[in-house]
């Protein structure tokens, strides 16, 4: 056994939520969540976005199915947040006319589920007091708003993808004064565990007048504010700092 590479694999495991742990001393438990080894919906006080997708299917099709975030963010006068929030969900398997018939059907192999409709139930996490303003995608075009883990706001509603297809889910919400710290707006994004990265962009509009600059990750300005990119590999805090 090479225990500088095994300590290296279970290193990047814990960062990248692929193994959580958790133990009953309570002191040795605060030390793993401080580290984002213990699985905690961790809000923080700026923005907040954690999208969890259950296959709620009785198939193994996750395995096929690629991800896109793609978020943005418009400061108000007032202090408040325009947020619009897109979830794409491209199933890679082949096409098939088969229509989506959500029933439990285990098949024979896993290569056969691989094969099925995506039916997925969509939760997404944002800070406390966000109101829904508008949602589209979802099955009979309805999402629901209530209250989340940790006094986060939980926006939900059904998705189904059927093979070779894409679909997409389009969230619209405002969110409350107060998160904006000072001349600097910070998010965190919180990657769902046992999941493979997938790409996120980051965007913020600026007001006129106003110019923003992107602090971490990195990303470039644009002529409506500033973008950022980066892979969900574990949880990521974006940071973009207003200039005077």
């Amino acid at each position: 056994v090479d225990f500088g590479k095994l300590a290296q694999a279970l290193y990047t495991s814990l960062q990248e939520k692929h193994v959580l742990v958790t133990v009953n001393d309570p002191a040795t438990a605060g030390l793993l969540a401080q580290a984002g080894w213990s699985g905690a919906v961790e809000p923080g006080a700026g923005d907040y976005l954690m999208v969890v997708d259950s296959n709620v299917g009785w198939n193994k099709v996750n395995s096929v199915v690629q991800r896109t975030t793609n978020y943005s963010v418009a400061p108000q006068t007032d202090g408040s947040l325009l947020a619009d929030l897109e979830l794409v969900y491209r199933h890679q398997g082949e096409a098939s006319d088969e229509p989506c018939v959500h029933v439990a059907l285990y098949g024979d192999s896993y290569e056969e589920m691989m094969r099925r409709c995506y039916f997925n139930y969509i939760r997404v996490l944002v800070p406390a007091g966000a109101q829904l303003l508008s949602a589209e995608g979802f099955e009979q075009g309805q999402a629901s708003s209530r209250p989340g883990e940790q006094g986060t706001t939980q926006l939900a509603g059904s998705l189904i993808v059927p093979a070779g297809a894409t679909r997409s889910v389009r969230l619209s919400y405002q969110l409350p004064a107060g998160l904006l710290d000072g001349a600097a707006y910070r998010l965190r994004v919180q990657k769902q565990p046992g999941t493979p990265a997938w790409p996120v962009k980051v965007a913020l509009v600026a007001p006129p007048g106003e110019v923003w600059q992107p602090v971490a990750p990195g990303g470039q300005q644009t002529e409506q504010g500033v973008q950022v990119y980066f892979e969900l590999s574990r949880d990521t805090d974006v940071v973009m700092q207003r200039q005077p």
